[in-house]
């Protein structure tokens, strides 16, 4: 199999993994609806609290697990089996930190519930993860798809029963812990079948080593994690619980479209791992297509939701929500680089520079909090969207130009151009169809893009032969 096809075959499968996090989407939806923005405020409140504490689980380490069995298949057992207790651990130890900062800092007895409810559904999601980023590392986008396929739609079902017959936030989140319990279970035992070595080991004599070589790693994640969900934290403290909700709702939004970065970011990083040790031309290659691709994506949606962020916001959330609708637009700004600089941080961690991107992570973190507390009691949730633009935006930047300097910079104009030109019929239709319905103007702009992006030639020659070779098959 050539490797332009087996990157297609598992950009495919990754893509339709990833497309089933719509299904959390669907929920967070649905609870906002059911619950209002006062309650799901709460909810959004505590799981994004929770969210704070993900990857002091270990399971963020995983990323260097699946560059070095990329580069080295045989070192599937050692590595990954030992990461797998040492999560373990990790695991234990996080949940008594969730624990103890439930009781330290929240009065209120329902949000701690959830807290410490969804802390347990956080923690089993994050083995599942762990066994997802091993299939990752062995290029079987298959049995990752067909694992998550199972989970998602057990936890549609049962989710969505649980909102429509009680309406009750704290049952809904104990049924999203009871879900992701048997999920992993359930899980488990689908890798163990299709994977030697995907068990627990106990080397201790690597324990030490293993935890020195995926620390940058796991703290790069960690401040990345931070980074994308404190100010939602500061706002629960600083501002009521509507506007939690208000924010989250528009939030959620924008980070749907995070499945672009998680589909080409993690299908990529085994890709550019194993060519950083082959061919710097090939990675700067496959670096350059994968941005791109990602500005094709959030090239569309910002000008799409500049003109019909409010609008698509009462679509999908309904009255009450109102005031989302203009965070929506401000959030889209910064959408590009949101959804890129998980690329620009594989990247990173593939041409081994690991502490470049902590230090990028770090500044960037800092900056957010300060700019947080300035903007949040002047601006409320508008001032906690301009944080996140702003400091997103400087960190999509610093990454890219470490990478620049140290050999693995390309040509933006020269590359991007024309998608910038692919852009202009998108604006004038977004602004034509402004007052229209989302389920009219959406598919107008994007028909409006699609015929642009090859009249303009935004594809490249073995762009038009992947495609073409894919239409041979279906055909």
């Amino acid at each position: 199999m050539s490797e332009g096809t087996r990157l297609t075959r598992n950009v495919f499968f990754s893509a339709a993994t990833y497309s089933s996090s719509f299904v959390i989407f669907f929920l967070f939806v649905l609870a906002a609806r059911l619950l209002g923005s006062e309650s799901y405020g709460r909810f959004a409140y505590a799981f994004t609290l929770v969210q704070l504490f993900t990857q002091l689980t270990g399971y963020s380490m995983q990323n260097r697990a699946v560059i070095e069995i990329a580069r080295d298949r045989s070192r599937l057992a050692p590595v990954f089996g030992n990461l797998l207790s040492i999560q373990f651990l990790f695991s234990v130890g996080t949940y008594a930190l969730i624990v103890l900062t439930a009781f330290l800092i929240e009065p209120r007895q329902e949000v701690r519930l959830l807290i410490l409810v969804l802390g347990v559904a956080m923690i089993a999601r994050s083995f599942k993860v762990s066994l997802r980023f091993l299939l990752k590392g062995l290029e079987r986008f298959d049995l990752e798809t067909f694992m998550v396929a199972g989970g998602q739609a057990l936890l549609l079902v049962v989710g969505t029963s649980a909102l429509l017959m009680k309406r009750d936030v704290l049952i809904f989140a104990t049924a999203l812990a009871g879900i992701r319990i048997l999920d992993l279970i359930a899980s488990y035992l689908w890798v163990g079948r299709h994977v030697d070595g995907a068990r627990p080991r106990f080397d201790f004599d690597r324990w030490g080593s293993l935890t020195r070589t995926g620390l940058h790693y796991a703290a790069v994640i960690l401040l990345a994690d931070l980074h994308f969900r404190a100010g939602t934290v500061l706002l629960g403290h600083m501002r009521s619980d509507a506007e939690v909700g208000w924010f989250n709702a528009a939030f959620r939004l924008i980070e749907a479209f995070d499945v672009f970065s998680l589909v080409l970011g993690f299908t990529l990083l085994p890709t550019l791992s194993a060519a950083f040790i082959r061919s710097k031309d090939r990675f700067i290659e496959l670096y350059r297509r994968g941005i791109k691709y990602l500005l094709m994506a959030g090239g569309f949606f910002f000008v799409y939701l500049s003109f019909a962020g409010p609008a698509v916001v009462d679509v999908v959330f309904g009255s009450g929500y109102e005031e989302a609708g203009p965070v929506l637009r401000l959030l889209a700004i910064g959408l590009f680089p949101m959804i890129a600089i998980r690329l620009s941080s594989n990247a990173l961690f593939a041409v081994d520079r690991p502490r470049a991107a902590l230090a990028c992570h770090f500044v960037a973190l800092i900056a957010h909090l300060a700019l947080a507390a300035l903007l949040i009691p002047a601006w409320g949730i508008a001032g906690i969207a301009m944080t996140l633009v702003i400091t997103q935006a400087f960190l999509f930047i610093s990454m890219n130009t470490i990478l620049h300097v140290k050999g693995f910079g390309m040509d933006w104009i020269g590359s991007y151009w024309r998608l910038g030109l692919a852009l202009i019929p998108v604006v004038a239709g977004a602004w034509f169809t402004r007052e229209w319905t989302p389920f009219f103007s959406f598919p107008v702009c994007a028909v409006l893009y699609l015929a642009a992006i090859f009249v303009v030639g935004v594809l490249d020659g073995r762009e038009k032969q992947v495609i073409a070779e894919l239409r041979n098959k279906l055909g």
